[in-house]
């Protein structure tokens, strides 16, 4: 084969699914990616992977979708996803009459975690084949955030394709054309950097990690490292979620470390 008649490597893209246990994000992956649904429920561990090679508009796609379980107990593993993303599904069961509140929730962890502002964020409402009545509190709170969103069925199929062919279109207009995504932050009234203070303090293991400093730190290290998260986390100052808490377990983790420093 001469170099004219080279086989172009596919245009790789990653993308994960995120939402609540049982709102359908695995099923939405096996139609997706193998044609096929299993009314059978298990219950992701962890992390599960699907892929599947797609045209969209004459180009190439392998799409590499990365289900990340919705129970709280694996947050520390979905965490570690969020980072190295080209795309988000956020799945929602539209027969739930509190999913804008679910939405919220998870925009707020994903931005916590995200250091890429060139993220493209699909919103997915899944099981139309239960729920006819569109929720007019999720229409608002998508059109707030200026996500794309589509009603969907894995059961069915309905609406499958033409989602994914809008999402992947999205991320190739991100990567080939340099359009800008909607920031998943940009509509929140705070900063991610009051996110990313409160992961920090929330979620390391020891006061060190909580505050940012090493095992050699003094007392001036700690006091200033303080300082600069209590800016961010102060509950009068801040409406990031969880900062009142990140704030506390900062404060103890100042103190339990002072309490250590001879200097």
């Amino acid at each position: 084969m001469d170099l004219h008649g080279r086989i172009k490597r596919p245009h790789h893209v990653r993308i994960i699914t995120v939402g609540n246990v049982e709102a359908g994000k695995t099923s939405i992956i096996k139609r997706f990616c193998d044609g096929r649904f299993s009314s059978k429920y298990q219950a992701t561990v962890g992390v599960d992977f699907g892929a599947t090679r797609v045209s969209v508009d004459s180009t190439e796609v392998l799409a590499n979708i990365f289900d990340l379980s919705g129970h709280p107990i694996f947050k520390i593993v979905r965490m570690e996803f969020y980072s190295n993303i080209d795309a988000v599904l956020l799945v929602y069961d539209i027969s739930n009459s509190s999913s804008s509140e679910t939405l919220e929730r998870w925009l707020n962890e994903m931005a916590q975690g995200m250091d890429n502002t060139s993220v493209v964020c699909v919103v997915c409402g899944n099981k139309s084949d239960k729920a006819h009545t569109p929720n007019k509190e999720v229409e608002k709170w998508v059109d707030l955030h200026k996500f794309s969103h589509f009603v969907v069925s894995a059961y069915t199929g309905a609406g499958i394709h033409q989602m994914f062919q809008s999402l992947l279109m999205q991320v190739l207009e991100v990567h080939d054309m340099g359009r800008d995504p909607v920031a998943l932050w940009s509509s929140c009234n705070y900063s991610k950097e009051e996110l990313q203070a409160v992961h920090q303090v929330r979620w390391s293991r020891s006061e060190y990690e909580k505050l940012g400093v090493d095992t050699r730190a003094s007392r001036d290290d700690i006091n200033r490292s303080y300082r600069r998260l209590a800016v961010l986390l102060h509950p009068d100052k801040s409406t990031a979620p969880g900062c009142e808490e990140a704030f506390k377990m900062l404060a103890a983790a100042r103190t339990a470390l002072l309490k250590r420093v001879l200097h």
